[in-house]
C-alpha cells in the first residue's frame, strides 16, 4: 500500500505522522511511504533519519507579516506547490494521503481533492491549527484526538 505523508515544520506535525507509520508498518506488509515537506522545517533531518524518502515542495511557511520579498513570494510558492504535488500524485499514485496539518498540508489537500486521491487529516490538538481549519473541507476524512475538536472543523468530522 502506498501512502503519502504531508507533514512538516515542527515536531508537532512530524512525530504524530511517524507514530501512525510505525503502527501501519506493523499491520501492512507492503507499505510504501513518501513524505512531502518544506525546505525549512525539521522534517529535513527527522524524516530521512527515520528511514523515509522526503520530497520537498517549493513552499515556505506563510508567517511573513512585514512587507518583504517573502511576503509576496511565499503565497506564490504555495500556489506553485499544488501542481508540483499533482505531478507527484500522477507519477507515484498513492492509495491515501495522511496529513497532520501545517502549511505543507494546504497544497497537498488541494491536489488530493483535484486528483481524487483519498485523504485523511489528523487533528491532534484540542483547537485545530489554521491550516487544518482552512482545508478540512478538502479532506476525505478527519480524525481527531479530542471530541471537542470537531466544533472547529467544518465537514467530515
Amino acid at each position: 500500500m502506498r501512502i503519502l505523508i504531508a507533514a512538516g515544520g515542527t515536531g508537532g506535525h512530524i512525530y504524530p505522522a511517524l507514530a501512525v507509520l510505525r503502527s501501519l508498518s506493523e499491520r501492512v506488509d507492503d507499505l510504501e511511504v513518501r513524505w512531502l515537506g518544506g525546505h525549512r522545517g525539521l522534517e529535513a533531518t527527522i524524516v530521512p533519519a527515520a528511514g523515509y524518502r522526503l520530497d520537498r515542495l517549493w513552499l515556505r511557511s506563510l508567517r511573513s507579516v512585514e512587507l518583504s520579498v517573502n511576503s509576496v513570494a511565499d503565497p506564490l510558492r504555495l500556489g506553485a506547490s499544488v501542481p508540483q504535488t499533482m505531478a507527484l500524485l500522477a507519477r507515484w499514485r498513492p492509495r491515501v494521503i495522511l496529513t497532520t496539518g501545517g502549511y505543507v498540508s494546504i497544497p497537498v489537500l488541494a491536489a488530493a481533492r483535484a486528483a481524487a486521491v483519498p485523504s485523511l487529516v489528523w487533528a491532534g490538538d484540542r483547537m485545530p491549527g489554521k491550516s487544518i481549519r482552512a482545508t478540512a473541507r478538502l479532506a476525505s476524512a478527519i480524525a481527531v484526538a479530542f471530541e471537542g475538536s470537531c466544533e472547529a472543523l467544518p465537514g467530515k468530522c
